[in-house]
């Protein structure tokens, strides 16, 4: 397999050699005790291949000889399997981001991977939250109670993830941040990622997007200014903007 094409994915940086890297490694999960990205801070994180990403993600790159069917769906299960192992063996010593890169586009996956982020929660006392771009075909009950915010583009991505598919809470990615503060952006509130004003207010240290309870309480959604390959990033956005204009597919 290989990325023709980036399409403004923020977690590869705009490198496409990592993006082809991230689809050939079928079987690779990785888990970092912890990490050293700058902007997670002191967390456990774990890293899936992208071929766990689903396919109809806004920002999931064009490739050749991707995997399709009932093949796919069979490799990003055995791939959770491998990454709640990953979780089970966290520490307690701190708080995990999930899927810093892959998600779960199938059901059965979301329970395995779920399940083990709620098992370490229990088990440690701390916190695992992730974001996924397959709310639209994996509902939150999947996640088996797992901290979980549907990641999307438009208002009305965030209306049917939360309304339809049940989710408790979204991360609204967008190109420009309208306001440092809670404030409204059409019908959405908005709580702007911190980190993008501040770098020292890492994720570690935030942990807003893993306070369900207060998102859904006051019905917040976490903004996220895009980052990345920003032409790509950019294009990305208007086509998912024009697509659920259009009453196109999610």
């Amino acid at each position: 397999m290989k990325a023709t094409t980036g399409n403004g994915c923020y977690a590869n940086y705009g490198n496409q050699a990592f993006v082809t890297r991230r689809l050939k490694e079928q079987m690779a999960v990785i888990g970092v005790d912890k990490t050293t990205a700058s902007k997670l801070g002191d967390l456990h994180v774990t890293h899936a291949s992208q071929v766990t990403c689903p396919q109809d993600c806004t920002f999931y790159p064009r490739t050749d000889d991707d995997i399709y069917g009932r093949e796919r769906m069979i490799l990003a299960e055995s791939i959770a399997l491998e990454e709640a192992e990953i979780i089970d063996g966290f520490s307690p010593s701190r708080d995990a981001r999930i899927h810093v890169v892959g998600d779960c586009q199938t059901e059965k996956a979301a329970n395995i991977v779920g399940g083990a982020m709620v098992r370490f929660e229990k088990r440690t006392g701390r916190q695992a939250y992730t974001y996924t771009h397959a709310w639209a075909a994996v509902p939150y009950s999947a996640w088996m109670g797992a901290r979980v915010l549907a990641s999307c583009e438009t208002e009305e991505d965030i209306e049917y993830a939360t309304e339809t598919m049940g989710y408790p809470a979204a991360e609204y990615t967008y190109l420009e941040h309208q306001s440092r503060k809670v404030h409204k952006r059409g019908k959405v509130t908005v709580l702007p990622c911190p980190n993008n004003f501040n770098k020292a207010v890492t994720c570690a240290k935030c942990m807003k997007c893993a306070d369900i309870g207060l998102l859904k309480e006051r019905g917040w959604v976490i903004g996220l200014r895009g980052h990345g390959a920003m032409r790509q990033l950019r294009k990305a956005l208007e086509s998912a903007s024009q697509r659920r204009q259009g009453g196109g597919d999610r």
